[in-house]
């Protein structure tokens, strides 16, 4: 008898409060904002192998000095800079299936790097020159733009701009104004 009861209750109970009470409309604003990037984020690793630990770790170092005097001859600010610690890891003679085994034969040291150009026209120049230091293997590069949150912003405000004029445009043939509906 409960189960007969529930069934026979009116859906609109149950569903109270999720449907507006009044007539609505539905509009979605749109924007586009054609820009080109003005900033580009590279993102790379010094990579250094030898026998010995400390042969590997003194190249990496060596990279690093020299790849800091290029940024700073490029005028790359040291805040646009991330310049992380430095990893060794071991080789082994042999590796099977994700497994190290045999004896060690060599060291792999590593440095990892992110920088922002903030002049896009230097960034060819600045990937050729980063390229052409041995060990030095790019992992990532994107654009971006400086002013990123004001064009995001604005972009918001046209979407909303371009929404308001889809709702009038809807309401104009049944004789309403938007600001009768809000």
């Amino acid at each position: 008898r409960i189960l007969f009861l529930l069934l026979s209750l009116p859906i609109s109970v149950l569903a109270e409060g999720g449907l507006p009470n009044q007539p609505y409309i539905y509009v979605i604003g749109s924007a586009e904002i054609q820009k080109p990037a003005d900033m580009v984020n590279i993102r790379f690793e010094i990579v250094s192998r030898a026998a010995d630990q400390t042969k590997a770790n003194q190249e990496v170092q060596a990279k690093a000095a020299k790849i800091f005097a290029l940024l700073n001859d490029r005028k790359i600010g040291q805040n646009d800079v991330i310049a992380f610690g430095v990893t060794s890891q071991p080789q082994f003679e042999q590796e099977e299936n994700g497994q190290r085994r045999g004896k060690i034969i060599g060291y792999s040291v590593s440095r990892n790097f992110e920088l922002k150009v903030r002049e896009a026209a230097a960034f060819p120049k600045l990937v050729d020159e980063l390229i052409a230091i041995e060990g030095v293997e790019l992992s990532g590069i994107d654009v971006g733009f400086s002013k990123e949150n004001e064009m995001q912003d604005d972009l918001w405000n046209k979407a909303l701009k371009n929404a308001r004029e889809r709702a009038e445009k809807t309401l104009k043939p049944m004789g309403m104004k938007i600001d009768s509906v809000f």
